[in-house]
């Protein structure tokens, strides 16, 4: 890992450039902890805002993900889920718009919410006037960092807002 000012650059897990998001990529469930890139070598889609929350300030990444198993597509996230369960309701012909779309919703005056009827901490949701993405808290110490799970295109969510972009 490098990190060069605030912004963090992965040197040794697998990293996804936007000409390498195709719908080859996405027919297999390999590299689903890739990271994909937000532009020139950064993974970081954001860094999360400072709250009186004690939510960490820490990256937002979108991984490569799943697209869950079963009926309800349990343990979905990531790039696939998104894709797969909302290319529709978003408009997207092809994955690695998923990258724009993310980039749009995690933009200034973006609202963070916490829906504390679902757990202490999750869903935390952005929300903008472009949609919405969910993201859950993973990693410890010097790892931890926001996973992007799912984008929405509706524009309101239950929650208390807790900090803004």
């Amino acid at each position: 890992m490098i990190y060069h000012g605030d912004i963090f650059y992965m040197t040794e897990a697998t990293i996804l450039t936007l000409d390498e998001i195709t719908l080859d990529v996405m027919t297999h469930n390999r590299t689903k902890n890739a990271l994909i890139e937000s532009s020139s070598g950064v993974v970081s889609f954001g860094l999360f805002p400072e709250n009186k929350n004690d939510f960490p300030s820490v990256d937002m990444r979108l991984k490569l993900g799943f697209v869950g198993s079963g009926r309800g597509r349990t343990g979905a996230y990531g790039l696939r889920h998104i894709f797969e369960k909302h290319n529709q309701e978003l408009g997207m012909s092809c994955p690695s718009e998923v990258i724009s779309y993310v980039k749009s919703v995690i933009s200034p005056g973006a609202e963070i919410l916490v829906d504390y009827r679902k757990a202490p901490d999750k869903p935390l949701v952005i929300e903008s006037s472009t949609g919405i993405i969910v993201l859950s808290l993973n990693g410890v110490g010097a790892n931890q960092h926001y996973n992007i799970i799912t984008a929405y295109s509706r524009f309101s969510h239950p929650g208390t807002v807790i900090a803004t972009i």
